[in-house]
């Protein structure tokens, strides 16, 4: 078995760029993670299975035509608070420990186990931020017309955030130090009405904020690198002669599939990114409701800048091959060998469809029962895109390669995301008059395919395990508190998924299995009343 099966055969600006790929999971685990940054107690409570049973202003998000249920004017303020832990495992395949010991390379990276709870996120202003907490206060304002016929109501959500921050030389260090991804709803104006004594409907109009940063320490593992250190350090271990370096030059810095090339950081976002919720829901009696509700996909261009600062070694390494004589007739395919590159990257995003109903049930009169059925588009990111404000000197190089994929200043990959489809259940005591008792589960199945799995961003298969309870000192005044666990892990094999693949273009792995695992503690609290 080859141990280096992916096509990159350029240089360090091709592999510094090709860091951009590894954002493409992450809107897949982002997808994944929805709804659990919105703050409303009662929803993450009842494991989010609230599309017929909406719960207060924050139907917004879970089903706009609940507004119409609300009366007179009212207020709400939220809290999110969590603790995130994320732990990876990795370990060599044993052709991998086989390789290493019949040949020089040389590997630094030592398996082992790391685990991080420093959570961090993209914020508007501020960049890619390391957070001691996730900790976030939100709140939204409804109000109803005298004659309950319309509820108008905005709120400041945030639908995604989810990051974190890994320890200095983490073992996991190439698959990011630092992440952040963010999808925040900074102003939603709604609209919800009464079509008669059963029907209700809503729609909102959303405004948003998306940001990703990514810092990354990255390195290529493939053929052609492996190649070039055994002839170059066969060369200059027999000494070859001055004139023979004039001639072709390998023996200069570090190189070679498992040394380090560099770090990239980036950060890119977008202000203004609209979309629409649209929701209805039906009561035909006091025991019974159904609800349904569409999110429409958000899409958009998220733009910002890229650093890429190159390990010493790797420099060295091209500034000598390009003073050879080999090195000047090829120079246009290769690197010249430079300290540091940056420029503006420009790159696609969208936030699939989703679409969610759902039955609530009085089963008897201090219980209720919620249910839900979740249906998310993310087989509608076919493609992924990157855009840089200049020619960047791999592109040569790479056209060679993959001539369809890409163009003097752009990169297209194909994606084989899978839409999903999961569920939700909540249960609801009504102790007495005043307070309530709620248990919730939701499963939340990845979309990548099993052949297909990413370290970056670790959602693979997950569940999320809600409780809370509510308190109602008055008609008008709800206090509601959320817990939830949630759990998701990822295995890839080293021989035996897309980590290996050649279509794959960055795989710093190669011939390592690896194990992550993210564990996630909310609590949310929630207040609502009326002004």
């Amino acid at each position: 078995m080859s141990l280096f099966r992916f096509v990159f055969p350029v240089g360090c600006s091709a592999a510094a760029l090709s860091g951009l790929l590894l954002l493409v999971p992450v809107t897949a685990g982002a997808q994944l993670a929805q709804n659990m940054t919105v703050g409303n107690a009662k929803a993450l409570a009842l494991g989010h299975a609230v599309t017929a049973d909406p719960p207060g202003i924050d139907a917004i998000h879970y089903n706009p035509a609940g507004l119409a249920l609300l009366q007179g004017r009212q207020y709400q303020f939220k809290l999110v608070a969590g603790l995130s832990e994320l732990t990876d495992e990795v370990s060599r395949a044993p052709y991998l420990e086989t390789l290493l010991a019949e040949t020089a390379f040389e590997e630094t990276l030592e398996p082992g186990t790391s685990t991080t709870r420093d959570p961090s996120a993209m914020l508007p202003f501020f960049g890619l931020t390391e957070l001691p907490a996730i900790l976030s206060p939100l709140g939204g304002v409804s109000l109803t017309t005298p004659d309950q016929g319309y509820t108008f109501a905005t709120a400041v959500y945030a639908p995604l955030m989810v990051g974190y921050r890994r320890e200095d030389n983490s073992v996991s260090r190439y698959q990011g130090n630092q992440l952040g991804f963010t999808h925040l709803t900074y102003f939603s104006p709604s609209i919800a009405w009464r079509i008669n004594d059963d029907w209700y409907a809503g729609v909102s109009f959303l405004m948003s904020y998306s940001g990703i940063g990514v810092d990354l320490d990255m390195r290529v593992t493939n053929e052609f690198l492996g190649a070039i250190e055994s002839a170059g350090r066969a060369a200059c271990d027999a000494g070859s002669p001055p004139e023979w370096r004039d001639v072709i030059n390998l023996c200069e810095g570090q190189f070679g599939p498992f040394a380090p090339i560099g770090n990239l950081r980036l950060e890119v976002d977008n202000g203004f990114n609209p979309s629409l919720n649209a929701g209805l829901l039906w009561q035909p009696s006091s025991w019974f409701s159904w609800g349904l509700v569409y999110q429409m996909e958000a899409s958009t261009d998220l733009e910002g800048e890229y650093e890429f600062r190159y390990e010493p070694g790797w420099v060295a390494f091209f500034r000598g091959l390009n003073q050879s004589l080999v090195g000047t007739v090829i120079s246009p395919l290769i690197p010249q060998g430079v300290e540091k590159e940056s420029g503006t990257a420009r790159m696609n995003f969208v936030l699939p469809a989703h679409v969610a109903t759902g039955i609530s049930v009085r089963l008897y009169p201090d219980w209720k029962l919620n249910i839900d059925i979740k249906w998310t588009d993310t087989a509608a990111m076919d493609k992924f895109v990157v855009e840089f404000d200049e020619s960047l000197e791999f592109m040569p190089a790479l056209s060679l390669v993959a001539p369809e994929a890409v163009t003097p200043r752009s990169l297209e990959f194909p994606l084989n995301y899978q839409s999903t489809w999961s569920w939700a259940a909540g249960i609801e005591y009504q102790y007495d008059d005043q307070w309530v008792l709620r248990g919730g589960f939701e499963d939340r199945p990845g979309a990548l395919p099993d052949n297909a799995p990413n370290n970056l961003a670790p959602f693979g298969d997950a569940w999320l395990l809600g409780m809370g309870v509510g308190y109602r000192p008055d008609e008008a005044t709800r206090w509601d508190l959320g817990f939830a666990y949630f759990r998701s892990g990822v295995s890839s094999r080293a021989s035996a998924d897309r980590l290996n693949d050649p279509e794959v273009f960055y795989n710093p792995y190669a011939g390592y299995d690896l194990d992550s695992e993210i564990r996630l503690y909310l609590l949310e609290i929630s207040y609502q009343t009326r002004f």
